[in-house]
């Protein structure tokens, strides 16, 4: 008995250093990551590959490989895409902002120059040597909302109030922006504006075009503590806060429109 006792010791020891030695590897590392053994790093250098250095609070796609040591390298000459490594910002719109905490990417160092958003395409970044890069963060307030009509750019802080493609309608005291409607006379836009009595300000706006085969996007306009602006956009034409919602409707005859109540 004593025996068949411990040959089933001995056998459930065996199992357990099987499955530590199996799951060794994958408990510090996760193999989507494409991690890589530290002693192969010569023969990335010799292929042609550069050390890339990425603060923890961005994250890059492209051509990359990750070793076991920590370090990051990327293929010369190649593209990459860099995002906010967080789950609030929503990097699908520009710029790349957490709206619930006020914090916008408003700019990248990359090796020590700093770049505005508005001044490169993070979806295609160029690497031809070692590089490092971390995010420029500032804290912002939204003082309205905006619709780009027929603009294949977004606008940067210097073009925002001299473009003659964008309407806005202010949602909240800001004296040094004005409407700019005037500007867009030749999309023949009128507006019909609705906010709500409630706790929450809900902003219903009615846009009359000329045609509707314009491309209109909407946007909140946002204003950083650095005094720089900059259009986010609104998916679908709504978006909704804890402190107001904004609704935009396109229309090619606002006379007849139904929602609309005097």
């Amino acid at each position: 008995m004593k025996k068949y006792i411990n040959f089933i010791i001995s056998i459930g020891f065996s199992l357990c250093l099987i499955l530590f030695v199996g799951c060794k590897g994958t408990q510090k590392f996760d193999e989507t990551q494409n991690i890589k053994d530290s002693g192969t790093k010569n023969y990335y250098k010799k292929i042609g590959y550069v050390p890339l250095t990425l603060s923890s609070d961005l994250k890059a796609n492209g051509d990359i490989v990750y070793f076991e040591d920590g370090t990051t390298y990327v293929k010369l000459n190649s593209k990459i895409s860099i995002n906010v490594n967080n789950k609030y910002f929503a990097n699908s719109n520009f710029p790349a902002a957490d709206i619930t905490n006020n914090k916008l990417l408003s700019g990248l160092k990359i090796n020590g120059k700093v770049f505005l958003i508005s001044e490169i395409d993070c979806n295609n970044l160029l690497i031809t040597e070692s590089t490092s890069i971390y995010p420029i963060f500032e804290n912002f307030e939204v003082i309205g909302f905006a619709v780009t009509i027929s603009e294949d750019r977004h606008p940067n802080n210097e073009t925002i109030f001299n473009s003659d493609n964008l309407f806005y309608v202010i949602t909240k005291d800001y004296s040094d922006i004005v409407n700019l409607t005037e500007n867009n006379l030749k999309f023949n836009i009128r507006n019909n504006l609705k906010i709500s009595n409630g706790n929450i300000l809900n902003f219903n706006l009615t846009i009359e075009l000329s045609t509707l085969d314009l491309d209109c996007k909407t946007h909140l306009l946002l204003k950083t503590n650095q005094n720089k602006f900059y259009l986010y956009e609104i998916k679908d034409n709504y978006f909704s806060c804890d402190e107001y919602k904004v609704s935009i409707n396109f229309t090619e005859d606002l006379t007849t429109t139904e929602n609309i109540k005097k």
